[in-house]
C-alpha cells in the first residue's frame, strides 16, 4: 500500500519504524507548515497540504496529535481522495493485522462501510469492536430491525448503524445533549433524557415497544449502566441482543468503579452468572438470593459473554425442566 503520514514531528521516526517496509511504500510525509516543504526526514520528503498528488497513494495515516484540524482539511481540501484515512498509527497497525493475517475477517461489512466513508464517519467506535458488531448483529441485516444505541456523541455511528442494517431498520438514539436531535431522519429518532432516570425508561418502553437491540455506550457510569441493564433487558423482543461497552470503566474509580467492588457493572454480570446456574442446584441456600433474579432478567438470559471493552447478554426463554436431568431425574 502507498501511504502519505501526516505529521513531521518528534515521533515520526519510531512511526516509520513500526511501518513493514516490506508491506507498505511511504511516499511522502504531508505537514502544515510551509517552511519544512522540501525538506526530508529519514530519506521521506516533506509536502505541504496543498502541494500533493492525492493520486499517488491509497491510504493517509495521521501521525500528528491535532487529529480534528487535520480531518477537517481533509473533508474540505482532499474531498475527491477516494483511499483510506487513519486517525492514528495503531489504527492503521490494527487494519493492517486484520487484513494480512485474518483475511477471513476482512469479510466484515463494518470493515467495508468505514473505508468508504473513511472520514464522513468520524467515529469514536473501538477498532476491535467491529468483529463483535458483525457477530452478533448480521443476522438482523436486511431486516425491520429496531436498534438502540444510548449515547449519540456526533451522530456518526447511528449513520454507520443505518448503512449496516439497510434501509428497512429503526435507529433510535438516546443522549442527554439537545444539540443530539439534529441528527433525526427519516429512520432515526433521537430521544433527550437521562439513563439513570426509571421514569425517562419507561417513557422510551411506552413509545417503542419493540427494540432487538440496545447498545449501551453512555455515560459509562456503574449506575448508569446497572440501571439501563435492568430496566431495558425485560424491554428486548426474543432473541434481542444487550451489548454495554467500555465496561473496563469497572475498575476506573472516577466512574465509580474499583477492583472487585460489588457495585461495578462487571461484578452485577458476574453475580448474575452464578444466579443463573445455582438456580438448579440442588441446595436450598441457594433459594434465597435476590427477588430481581427471579424475575424477567435472568430467566430470560440465553448467555453473557465478555470480550475485551465489550459484555453481550443474549436474551432467550430458558426452559425451567432442565433441572430435572441435572439431578439426574429421568
Amino acid at each position: 500500500m502507498r501511504i502519505a503520514l501526516w505529521g513531521a514531528g518528534n515521533t515520526l521516526n519510531k512511526v516509520i519504524d513500526d511501518i513493514d517496509s516490506s508491506m507498505h511504500t511511504i511516499e511522502f510525509l504531508i505537514d502544515c507548515d510551509k517552511q519544512k516543504a522540501g525538506l526530508s526526514k529519514m530519506g521521506v520528503p516533506i509536502r505541504h497540504y496543498k502541494d500533493i498528488d492525492l493520486k499517488k497513494i491509497d491510504a493517509i495515516v495521521i501521525t500528528t496529535v491535532f487529529v480534528s484540524e487535520v480531518l477537517n482539511i481533509i473533508k474540505t481540501e482532499f474531498s475527491q481522495f477516494e483511499g483510506a484515512v487513519f486517525e492514528d498509527v495503531e489504527h492503521f497497525l490494527a487494519y493492517e493485522y486484520v487484513t494480512i493475517s485474518h483475511k477471513e475477517i476482512v469479510k466484515n461489512p463494518f470493515y467495508e462501510i468505514l473505508e468508504k466513508n473513511c472520514f464522513l464517519y468520524d467515529t469514536d467506535k473501538r477498532l476491535q469492536y467491529l468483529e463483535i458488531y458483525d457477530r452478533y448483529f448480521s443476522k438482523f441485516r436486511d431486516t425491520n430491525v429496531v436498534f438502540m444505541e444510548v449515547g449519540v456523541y456526533q451522530g456518526a455511528s447511528l449513520q454507520l448503524w443505518k448503512e449496516y442494517f439497510g434501509p428497512k431498520c429503526k435507529i433510535i438514539g438516546i443522549d442527554v445533549n439537545e444539540e443530539c436531535l439534529k441528527y433525526r431522519d427519516g429512520q432515526i429518532e433521537i430521544e433527550i433524557g437521562s439513563q439513570e432516570s426509571v421514569y425517562f425508561w419507561n417513557y422510551i418502553k411506552n413509545k417503542y415497544p419493540q427494540i432487538d437491540i440496545l447498545l449501551d455506550d453512555g455515560g459509562h457510569m456503574m449506575k448508569q449502566q446497572i440501571i439501563t441493564f435492568e430496566q431495558m433487558f425485560p424491554h428486548l423482543s426474543k432473541k434481542g441482543i444487550y451489548m454495554c461497552e467500555d465496561i473496563f470503566t469497572s475498575y476506573w474509580e472516577p466512574w465509580s468503579g474499583g477492583w472487585g467492588k460489588k457495585c461495578t457493572f462487571i461484578e452485577y454480570l458476574k453475580n448474575m452468572i452464578d444466579h443463573m446456574e445455582t438456580k438448579f442446584a440442588p441446595d436450598t441456600k441457594w433459594a434465597a438470593v435476590e427477588s430481581f433474579y427471579h424475575s424477567q432478567i435472568v430467566n430470560n438470559v440465553k448467555s453473557i459473554c465478555f470480550y475485551q471493552g465489550i459484555a453481550v447478554v443474549e436474551k432467550d426463554i430458558v426452559t425451567k425442566k432442565i433441572d430435572n436431568m441435572l439431578l439426574g431425574k429421568h
